[in-house]
């Protein structure tokens, strides 16, 4: 496996016989997923706590293991990660190995958010990401989701791959679900020379357990993704975007 940057680069291989110009493979989607668990759970005094667990494999773990590598230089880094997110709160990670190379890294953390009393008072919000490492669904394959807007003649980097949330939150006693988000499924898969997406969100509760779990691959032929593809996916991933800041809102009964 290779850095995410190295996919589809021209290179040249040279012998003493002859010099040639190849072209790296570009990713196939099962050889790069990664998948983020958190479950977290609300106290009536506002307080969210929990647990999340990142899974990644091939480019993707290379990309995990790099920033677990700048987290052993820091001090609290779960703290900063919740602050840089808008989670503010304490977390800390289990021991992990950011050196050990393996086609598979996982790392697993616990986090306390600071109160929120508002939203036992009917002021909604998204499930919580808790200590999440890479980007979410929809974010990175196909570019930056939320960063600047691309000019209509940028092409951008793109990879095939797999990205997977399960977020749940078990709300407090004396507290229900107002409402749940609705779903959401996309199914671009045969665009521009065979490149697309596929997206679905799906929400459940089981008793006190409000869950969302969404997923996100992507099937690219080429390194970079022109502004012809952009724009036959520029409206998929609007709804991608709003999909991902879907809120909830609590109620008492």
């Amino acid at each position: 496996m290779l850095p995410f940057a190295e996919y589809g680069k021209h290179v040249l291989h040279i012998s003493a016989q002859s010099v040639s110009r190849r072209v790296v493979p570009v990713l196939a989607e099962a050889d790069n997923t990664v998948a983020l668990r958190t479950q977290a759970a609300l106290n009536l005094n506002g307080v969210m706590t929990g647990t999340t667990t990142t899974t990644a494999t091939c480019p993707f773990s290379v990309s995990l293991r790099d920033t677990l590598r700048i987290f052993q230089t820091q001090t609290n880094p779960a703290n900063g990660l919740l602050t840089r997110s808008g989670q503010p709160g304490s977390g800390t990670f289990e021991r992990y190995d950011a050196e050990t190379l393996q086609p598979s890294l996982s790392v697993s953390g616990r986090f306390t958010l600071d109160p929120r009393k508002e939203e036992l008072d009917g002021d909604s919000f998204p499930l919580p990401t808790g200590l999440r490492i890479i980007a979410r669904p929809g974010d990175f394959l196909m570019g930056q989701l939320f960063q600047r807007p691309l000019g209509p003649l940028e092409s951008v980097p793109c990879w095939s791959g797999r990205q997977t949330e399960m977020l749940s939150l078990t709300l407090p006693a004396g507290r229900r679900l107002e409402r749940m988000p609705k779903p959401l499924e996309i199914d671009k898969d045969s665009l521009i020379n065979g490149n697309g997406i596929r997206y679905n969100s799906e929400w459940r509760q089981d008793g006190k357990v409000v869950s969302v779990t969404r997923s996100f691959s992507t099937h690219v032929t080429t390194a970079l993704c022109g502004p012809a593809l952009r724009a036959e996916l520029a409206s998929s991933l609007d709804q991608i975007r709003a999909d991902l800041n879907r809120k909830v809102t609590i109620a008492e009964p």
